[in-house]
């Protein structure tokens, strides 16, 4: 019932959001800032428009995987009874720091195979919780430059006598550098909490939900170097086939 009904919320709203989405190739808060060099890079970083569409494409994202491994999952309980895990755990809203994003809510699947062939291997070696952490973000980059090369493979896109060969040509470490970048902010989380720097500075704690929103900004000026790619190969036109849609008609 539990996965029955977070199937039914995910199903709906990944619905509605897509169909905003599309209507606007994935960047519906449109923005102009004039090109001064160094300075034009680090505006639209921290533009709001570049931060809303970040946020958009992240929970997108989110929310399609989600739905469909969910539906996996509910139904192999149906027909066998076999409890699966939700690879996601509502990361977007209700992680409470770094380490709690990536390590209890945002695709557990992959989290688990990076934990086991890559954390736990370095962590042994090298008797460094740090080093481990970032080998992991750096492996997971490497991984998702990997699928970019997959998704840059000729598809055929007519089988008939003028068969045609769709492409795309993607950017390389992008990827990279994302995860990097957040194989950083993790390794910070660390040191503050070490040194306890929370209660030093005597820091309330926050209300969840603000907690949340500061994990995710500290992410989100990058994490189009994440879903770009992934926008322009056009995966997010082949989720939208298991989606109904909202479209305007001319």
């Amino acid at each position: 019932y539990g996965k029955g009904k977070t199937f039914a919320i995910n199903f709906v709203v990944s619905c509605l959001l897509l169909s905003f989405m599309e209507a606007f190739d994935y960047r519906p808060f449109q923005y102009d800032i004039e090109d001064n060099g160094g300075m034009h890079c680090f505006s639209r970083f921290i533009h709001p428009g570049h931060i809303a569409n970040n946020f958009l494409s992240a929970v997108s994202t989110s929310l399609t995987i989600s739905t469909g491994t969910v539906a996996f999952g509910f139904g192999i309980c149906a027909l066998f009874g076999i409890r699966t895990l939700d690879v996601f755990d509502n990361p977007m809203f209700g992680s409470t720091s770094v380490s709690d994003f990536w390590g209890r809510r945002w695709n557990r699947l992959v989290h688990g195979v990076l934990k086991r062939g890559v954390y736990k291997p370095v962590r042994k070696q090298s008797n460094s919780k740090t080093i481990a952490a970032l080998a992991a973000f750096i492996a997971s980059g490497a991984l998702h430059e990997y699928i970019l090369v997959l998704l840059s493979l000729p598809v055929l896109v007519d089988g008939g006598a003028s068969s045609k060969y769709s492409t795309f040509t993607p950017v390389y470490g992008k990827q990279f550098c994302f995860f990097a970048w957040n194989g950083m902010l993790m390794v910070l989380e660390y040191i503050a909490l070490q040194f306890s720097m929370p209660k030093a500075l005597n820091i309330p704690k926050l209300p969840n939900i603000l907690r949340s929103l500061l994990v995710v900004l500290m992410a989100l000026p990058v994490a189009h170097w994440f879903t770009d790619e992934y926008v322009k190969s056009g995966i997010f036109s082949h989720f939208v086939v298991g989606f109904p849609m909202i479209v305007k008609l001319n």
